[in-house]
Formats: structure tokens, C-alpha cells, sequence
């Protein structure tokens, strides 16, 4: 049967063509052939790769499918038109012949276009430089970047958390164009020095909106309205490391240098409940090392 995708297919989505009765894989492989019919340029065969992939059809003497990896090729480019070819001779494992070449086209777009921070929140190092996002195969986007205060920290982690960090602060944003290699995971900086302290620390919300992808490719996401948000991130720029021991008896915090280290004597230590009060706070010990009493922060 024809592959489940056969025109404007993205390129990372997972393709593969039904066969009507079970072949055995070596046999399946000896029976195809490859070539990339891509208009406007020469006609070529695809070579099959020395080392094959690992595919879960490899461990597998039969099969009643197949992939273009689980014939020995690579992965289908993105951008190319790919045709299969199987040999009129293809004998199934019942013993029933094909009887004529088949042939399958599978036309790909490019990858589908994403921009990202990762997951969540998280910690940048003071002097790092920018802040690295992600993007693959969008021309542009549309940023922000907030200063937070301590105090406006767990509400706004706990909002982008309910909206699975699909949110922006307040305004316009900035629109920005970004160089692109299609196809290509790219790395792009953020410019936090205007929300940061004198120091180079501080708390920061920073979103990107994705915006118009490279022609023949598609917005990752299968949620429509995801693939318009903005994705955001909670960000400390910081040289303070926190390493947390925690348990019904106590909580030791241990607070040191993250270019050396070292213990940092003297440090504030917080921690905050969910509803946004205090729990406790303390100081740091000469060795760095701050230990709360049994708080009961949480239920059974």
C-alpha cells in the first residue's frame, strides 16, 4: 500500500508504507531500490547507508511495514521528493509473489518550525553572555525579557506552569529577525543586561513568540493555538549554586560559588510556600550551610 504520507509530508514526522502480507527483511531490503525525484534537479539513486539504523523492524525477521530506515537508508532529506522501488519478484513468507514493481513517492517539506528556551525555568551564570533559545526553520519572533522581584517569583512560576509556560509578560515585545539554515536547530541570544542589576543578577521572564516559518514548513504542535503562543522561561542569572537536602525532620541548604565552588558565607536563604509566604528563612553558616527546622510543607 502507498505510504501514509505521500505530498507536503513533514520531514520529522514518522512515514512508512503497509505491506498486504509479512516478507522477510532481508529479502525486503534485496528488493528495493531508492531514488530522489526532486523537481528541479538531476535524477539520482540513493545510495543504502554502509551501517544501517537502528529501527525497532531491524530485530525483526519479518515484517508487514516499512520505513525508508528499515531498508537500510537514511532518513528521507527534507525538501526531496523520494522514490521506492520493490522488485516485481518480492516473495511474501506465504509463498504469494508480488508480480509487478511497485513504486512509492513520498514528497517531504521541510522539518516543522519550532522556537524554545527548553523546559521551565531555570539558572543562567552571571557573565554567560546572552541567553540562549532555540529555533528551527522560523525567519522570525517577536521577544520580551521582565525583571521579577523575589517576591513576584512563585506567582509567576506557578502561572507559566498552569499555562505549560505559553505565556509573555505584559506589551508589544520586540520583533526580531533570526538567520536561518533550513532545517537546522539554531542557537540565537537574548540580551538580558537592560532587566538585570548592576551586578549582572537578577530574576527575569523571558518569552519568544515564534513567527513566520520558511515556505513548505509547518508549525510544530498539534494544538493550533500552541503554535502561536509565546513559550516562556523563568531565568536566574546568578553565581550562587543551591544544593537542597529535604525531609520531615529538616532542610539543609548549602549555598556556594558556581565559577569555584566555593561555600558562601552570609546568604539569604528563603523558602517560600505556594500561596507565597514565608515558611522559614536563615542565613548561611561560614561553611555555606543553612538548616531549617521540620516545617511540614507537605501533606502525605
Amino acid at each position: 500500500d502507498a505510504f501514509v504520507c505521500r505530498s507536503a509530508c513533514d520531514a520529522d514526522r514518522y512515514n512508512y508504507a503497509r505491506l498486504r502480507a509479512d516478507v522477510r527483511l532481508d529479502a525486503l531490503r534485496r528488493a528495493a531500490g531508492v531514488r530522489d525525484i526532486t523537481a528541479g534537479t538531476p535524477e539520482s539513486a540513493v545510495p543504502p547507508l554502509a551501517t544501517p539504523r537502528e529501527t525497532f523492524r531491524v530485530e525483526q525477521e519479518t515484517v508487514g511495514a516499512f520505513t525508508f530506515e528499515d531498508l537500510g537508508f537514511d532518513r528521507q532529506t527534507p525538501a526531496h521528493t523520494w522514490a521506492v522501488t520493490l522488485d516485481s519478484g518480492l516473495t511474501a513468507v506465504d509463498g504469494q509473489t508480488l508480480g509487478y514493481t511497485w513504486t512509492g513517492v513520498v514528497d517531504n517539506w521541510h522539518d516543522r518550525a519550532f522556537a524554545s528556551f527548553g523546559d521551565g525555568h531555570g539558572v543562567w551564570e552571571t557573565g554567560g553572555g546572552p541567553l540562549p533559545f532555540f529555533a528551527r526553520n522560523f525567519t522570525d519572533v517577536r521577544q520580551w525579557t521582565q525583571a521579577l522581584t523575589p517576591e513576584q517569583l512563585m506567582p509567576t512560576i506557578l502561572q507559566l506552569t498552569e499555562g505549560n509556560f505559553r505565556a509573555s509578560p505584559t506589551g508589544p515585545g520586540t520583533q526580531r529577525k533570526l538567520g536561518v539554515t533550513p532545517d537546522q536547530i539554531q542557537s540565537h541570544g537574548l540580551d538580558l543586561s537592560g532587566v538585570l542589576r548592576p551586578s549582572g543578577t537578577g530574576l527575569v521572564w523571558a518569552a519568544v513568540q515564534p513567527g513566520q516559518p520558511i515556505p513548505r514548513a509547518r508549525r510544530h504542535g498539534e494544538d493550533v493555538a500552541d503554535q502561536t503562543r509565546p513559550v516562556g522561561s523563568v531565568v536566574q542569572v546568578t553565581n550562587l549554586g543551591i544544593t537542597v537536602k529535604d525531609s520531615p525532620q529538616n532542610t539543609l541548604v548549602f549555598v556556594t560559588r558556581l565559577d569555584t565552588g566555593a561555600p558562601v558565607a552570609g546568604a539569604d536563604v528563603s523558602i517560600v510556600r505556594l500561596d507565597n509566604s514565608l515558611a522559614w528563612s536563615g542565613r548561611t553558616s561560614d561553611q555555606g550551610v543553612a538548616l531549617a527546622p521540620a516545617l511540614g510543607l507537605r501533606d502525605n
